[in-house]
């Protein structure tokens, strides 16, 4: 276990040293865009060693280890310079024009003067450099309500400070760990898979790194999941609701705990869980829509626009042709299907953290973009199922990366297919060696997790 940590701290120091290269808008073709992959790659290699000891680490003084080491991981990173990443800065951007008093959804950056946000002319080129370097100023912003409200507590605590996301970030990690070690007392699984979290090269990367709000979400999904443990009904509603108003997609799981309700209580209890969460999501709504012309037109653009290293739907895409609407509709129908069934299957606590962790999962596959981020949704519901085969999707979700060389580098962009093959083959081939594993077993195993191997 040692070795393992001195092993990731190694690596991550080398990606540290390495993200020097990385400064913002310089030398983009000469960025060794390889050398990181590889060694981030090799960073899951050494976190899947450390998590097959993980569960012997009962003791006070290995679960200190753990989360000492974890925490020398993060002050390495947070010394380094965000590797290919800006959404930071629209985050910093947001949060000033909603401290400001204006609505960050009336209005896309592009048709606001830095001028009308912030009148402190000492402040002013702090204010231009945000600006400058805000990704898709011509699109209104599309974060909901509590993502909002992160943007909105990170410029009280840090004002226009670049690196001011990063530092809140860390406050959230720490909240998050935290709310995960309740999770596995709770469950009464060892507490030593707190490694799973503290480790994790996904939250070292994309949440403390490129500060991603994901990792707010994480930790509302997080405090959800101790309500679905505790069988606090009321509490699952409240932060199942936060998660899918910092990202939409969580929502998702609502027909999973419906089903679970109605399965392990009555009726009658999953219609009043069902007209409570949907009346929190109606609150958190509002503050979006009222009062705003056209509030939604940068989530519709997203969503109509946007298609980025995606599995599933780009195969299908290029089999039905078209614009991708016919497609989408296609993928979420058969998706919607596939929670309803589920939903209609789910009875005990893990069953439904499964079944929440898949739904996720898939989602992210059939989706047009598929940025490895979106997977810290995952998180929280993977470390206590610790699905082999999503381990498998976390570290190969690491190649998304090279997307930026075939952009950077002329003439490279015939390589996008080949990569996207690459990226997510070996996730498919594994859970079908699982599947057959499964069938030989007389469907003993489940194929899509969980600790069975």
């Amino acid at each position: 276990m040692v070795c393992c940590a001195l092993a990731l701290i190694g690596i991550w120091a080398g990606i540290a040293k390495l993200s020097a290269v990385f400064s913002y808008g310089e030398n983009q073709e000469e960025r060794p865009i390889f050398l990181f992959t590889g060694l981030y790659l090799l960073t899951w290699v050494v976190f899947a060693v450390a998590m097959r000891l993980a569960p012997r680490c009962e003791s006070f003084r290995a679960l200190a280890w753990i989360v000492i080491a974890g925490g020398v991981m993060r002050l390495v990173m947070l010394g380094a310079e965000p590797i290919q990443e800006t959404d930071f800065y629209r985050y910093i951007w947001d949060g000033q024009v909603a401290i400001s008093g204006q609505h960050p959804f009336a209005q896309a950056p592009e048709e606001v003067e830095v001028g009308e946000i912030e009148t402190d002319p000492e402040q002013l080129a702090a204010a231009e450099l945000v600006y400058d370097r805000v990704n898709h100023p011509h699109v209104k912003t599309i974060y909901p309500t509590m993502a909002q409200v992160s943007f909105a507590v990170n410029v009280a605590l840090h004002g226009w400070n670049p690196r001011g996301f990063h530092l809140t970030m860390l406050l959230v990690d720490g909240l998050l760990m935290m709310a995960l070690y309740v999770c596995l007392v709770l469950a009464r699984l060892p507490r030593g898979l707190l490694l799973g979290y503290s480790w994790c090269p996904l939250v070292l990367k994309e949440g403390l790194n490129s500060a991603h709000v994901d990792l707010v979400c994480a930790l509302f999904l997080a405090v959800f999941m101790i309500a679905i443990l505790r069988r606090a009904t009321v509490l699952a509603a409240v932060a199942l609701a936060g998660a899918a108003f910092v990202k939409l997609t969580p929502v998702v799981l609502a027909p999973l705990v419906v089903g679970w309700i109605w399965r392990g209580q009555s009726r009658a209890a999953a219609l009043r869980w069902s007209a409570m969460f949907a009346a929190i999501c109606v609150l958190l709504a509002l503050p979006l829509v009222l009062g705003v012309p056209a509030p939604l037109e940068g989530l519709q653009a997203f969503s109509r626009d946007w298609i980025m290293n995606g599995s599933i739907y780009e195969l299908v895409l290029l089999v039905l042709g078209g614009d991708g609407g016919w497609t989408k509709a296609l993928l979420l129908g058969l998706f919607g299907c596939g929670v309803c069934w589920a939903a209609t299957r789910v009875e005990g606590e893990q069953e439904l953290v499964r079944a929440c962790m898949w739904a996720l999962a898939w989602l992210f596959l059939i989706g047009p973009v598929g940025h490895p981020w979106y997977l810290l949704w995952c998180l929280p519901f993977w470390l206590l199922v610790r699905s082999p085969s999503l381990l498998v999707l976390f570290a190969v979700t690491s190649l998304y990366y090279l997307n930026f060389h075939i952009a950077y580098v002329p003439g490279s962009r015939t390589r996008y297919a080949v990569l996207q093959t690459a990226e997510y083959l070996p996730f498919y081939l594994f859970l079908a060696v699982r599947g057959v594993s499964w069938l030989r077993a007389g469907n003993q195993v489940d194929p899509l997790d969980s600790t069975a191997d």
